[in-house]
């Protein structure tokens, strides 16, 4: 039967994996089997290029109790089985926050003698802004191109300047469009997504007596002044710039690994988060944005303010995250997680052998750290634990192999002919 993508938690190959705290590879659900997979379902290891071989954490061997010391343990097999995050949408609801987050400021530094050492200042490049000219921007080119509500543009190169706070004048009297006194519309250039990022407050600003137009705004980079709005198919508006992460949507009730863990939310550098829409921002530069978190079923988990879920029950729950704008547009994500019980696995690739048979194995702590999984063999002759994560069938007659963490233990019974 051919695989079908409802088999899986995710198919989403642009999520890249990252490692966890113990040290295994955390695939963000990419390509891991659900609970819709037929139960015989699975996959291959490609052991046959240097690409896919890999050195996973120490784990502890014992040979008739005592401790070994390999140098490469057991790729783990296998995965849990987490739900599939729904589609992020959006609603035009509005909603309160908690607490903003600190925008961190640069401090200069000091010494307390002469022999101390010191550490310099470091030297603020002030702003400065040159003009682009059109036929040198390819990208923005191919943007007017697809653009129906703009012909002609002036690309402002901005460098230097605070961080959240960079002021310059540009010229834009190369614009035939643009004239004393009428509306500029102002965007970040996105050159490799080929698109316009809108910025906080990017629809506020208006041609000077002299055609120039004084900017204030967050960070450096190239930007687009148009005399209209630029046309959606360009454009990528705020709420599209905002998106959330969570490291792992499987969660271990009580489990050393994976009771808690944070849900990110990613803003643009022009958006600071705050507690009410009434508050201000560390600058005029500066949007603000107000966001909440709820669970569907607090005795599954919980979410704190600051976008902690704790695992409470084992069971299915969603976190909705609602991020509020000063425009009173509300763009609402949701993160389906899954919580079970902390377990051990230990799987063999044989059961049965036959004298002289090499074989593989793997362990896995889920919710516990592999690396501190003791795994043995029983001390009658049958079987040996080799170095490379290997188990070889010795004799014939018939073995357990147990995988130990703390009052846990996993077995498996394997027979030589």
């Amino acid at each position: 039967e051919q695989a079908k993508e409802s088999w899986f938690v995710s198919t989403d190959v642009t999520v890249k994996p990252t490692r966890n705290e113990d040290g295994t590879i955390n695939m963000h659900g990419l390509l891991e089997l659900n609970e819709s997979a037929p139960k015989n379902a699975g996959g291959r290891l490609d052991v046959t290029s240097d690409e896919a071989k890999s050195v996973y954490p120490d784990v502890n061997f014992k040979q008739n109790g005592v401790t070994t010391d390999p140098t490469v343990t057991p790729v783990p097999t296998e995965t849990p089985e987490p739900t599939k995050a729904p589609e992020v949408t959006e609603t035009p609801v509005p909603t309160t926050a908690p607490t903003a987050t600190p925008v961190p400021t640069t401090k200069p530094s000091s010494s307390t003698s002469s022999s101390s050492a010191v550490t310099p200042t470091p030297t603020l490049v002030p702003a400065s802004v040159s003009v682009v000219p059109l036929k040198e921007e390819k990208t923005v080119q191919e943007i007017l191109a697809k653009d129906e509500n703009n012909n002609d543009a002036v690309i402002a190169a901005v460098n230097g300047g605070e961080t959240g706070n960079i002021e310059v004048t540009v010229d834009v009297s190369t614009n035939s469009e643009l004239k004393s006194g009428s509306n500029v519309y102002v965007y970040l250039l996105d050159e490799k997504a080929g698109k316009l990022l809108s910025i906080a407050g990017g629809y506020s600003y208006k041609v000077n007596s002299d055609l120039t137009v004084d900017l204030h705004v967050a960070y450096d980079g190239e930007y687009v002044l148009l005399a209209n709005p630029a046309a959606n198919s360009v454009l990528k508006s705020l709420p599209a710039q905002v998106w959330s992460t969570i490291d792992y949507p499987v969660f271990y009730l009580g489990g050393e690994i994976g009771a808690e863990r944070e849900l990110l939310v990613h803003l643009p550098k022009c958006l600071e988060r705050v507690a009410s829409l009434k508050d201000e921002t560390s600058s005029e530069a500066m949007g603000a944005v107000t966001i909440s978190y709820a669970s569907s079923d607090e005795s599954v988990a919980t979410v704190s303010e600051d976008g902690i879920v704790k695992a409470i029950g084992t069971g299915k729950a969603e976190i909705t995250i609602k991020v509020t704008f000063e425009s009173g547009k509300v763009k609402t994500m949701k993160r389906a997680i899954l919580v079970k019980e902390p377990a051990v696995r230990l799987k063999v690739a044989k059961t049965t052998a036959t004298a002289g048979d090499v074989f593989a194995y793997s362990v896995k702590g889920l919710g516990y750290k592999t690396s501190e999984i003791e795994v043995s063999v029983e001390d009658n002759g049958v079987l040996e634990i080799m170095k490379d994560g290997q188990i070889k069938a010795v004799k014939a007659g018939k073995a357990v192999v147990t995988a130990k963490y703390g009052k846990i233990t996993v077995t498996k019974e394997i027979t030589v002919k």
